[in-house]
């Protein structure tokens, strides 16, 4: 079940001014399984290729920022700014 994700506000100070100080690094990463392998050879639509990505564990780039959100690292305004909404939902 999917839970709501904190919202905070980072105060900014003299140094990161924002609230921002440094980079966060995000990750997509999409290991190519045989079962992957195959459904790209066979030409599968990307939407069919993304569903065998996600079972097979893949975490897209905006819920790598979902989990820096719920870790305190960054906040939704700031990875929705920087990522987009996904599909443009």
């Amino acid at each position: 079940m999917a839970t709501a994700l904190p919202r905070w506000q980072a105060p900014g100070c003299q140094h990161c001014y924002h609230g921002y100080y440094g980079r966060l690094a995000l990750f997509e990463l999409l290991p190519v399984t045989t079962a992957l392998r195959q459904a790209i050879t066979q030409g599968l639509s990307a939407g069919e290729i993304e569903s065998l990505a996600r079972e097979s564990g893949m975490m897209t780039l905006f819920e790598s920022g979902c989990l820096a959100v719920e870790r305190g690292m960054t906040s939704l305004e700031e990875v929705v700014r920087v990522l987009g909404i996904p599909h443009g939902d």
